[in-house]
Order: structure tokens, then sequence, then C-alpha cells
């Protein structure tokens, strides 16, 4: 996965770790800036195929914005946290309130204490 940040200036941009996923064949990273953590995810299939099934995975605890592409477009998701061990486990699951994009782009918070957010 390549991931560009925009930063302003070379002490502004992020680390970045790839993220665990289980359960479905999606990459993903953590982009560690110091205003706070973002988690890209994105399929792996063929370009215009949407990620199919449940998949999870796994980042630190805190307060963290999530951005998952290559969804399908227009549908509804369940989002689910559990924490284990100082970590987020994300599961991600068709059906749901939680609403992807016309484009296919499915994005929310989750707080340091697990509640997902808009």
């Amino acid at each position: 996965m390549t991931v560009f940040d925009l930063a302003p200036s070379p002490a502004q941009v992020a680390s970045a770790t790839s993220v665990n996923v289980t359960g479905g064949s999606e990459v993903g990273v953590l982009l560690a800036p110091a205003g706070g953590n973002n988690v890209v995810v994105s399929g792996t299939a063929p370009v215009g195929t949407a990620i199919a099934g449940s998949f999870s995975y796994t980042v630190s605890a805190v307060v963290t914005r999530h951005v998952i592409t290559d969804m399908a477009p227009s549908t509804g998701y369940t989002i689910s946290v559990a924490i284990s061990g100082g970590n987020h486990i994300v599961t991600v699951s068709p059906g749901g309130s939680a609403s992807a994009t016309a484009n296919g782009v499915l994005s929310f918070a989750v707080t340091a204490g697990g509640l997902v957010q808009p």
C-alpha cells in the first residue's frame, strides 16, 4: 500500500505502520502524526471490485479516524469495536446503519474507549 502524507513540513510527516487485517484480504496502514491517529484500509482485488464479507483489523486503543475504501457504494455496514490488551479490534460487516459514500468510502472515528462515532 502506498500512502502520501501531504504535511506542510518534513517535521510534521506522520509515522506509518502496517495494520494487521484478519478475516479478509484487505491491507491497511496506521498514520500517526502529532495531531492524532488515522487508519486507511483498502481492498486488494482488481480496481472496481468492492470488498465482500466481514473483516477485522487491530490498532492501538487511542482516538483514531478510520477511512476504508473499496466498499460497496451507498451500502450499510456494522462497525464493532472490542478492546483487548490496549488495542482496538475493529470489525466491519455488511448490513447496518454506517453507510459508505456513493464512491464506496466508509469513514468513522473511534474513541479511546471504543465508541464508534461518525
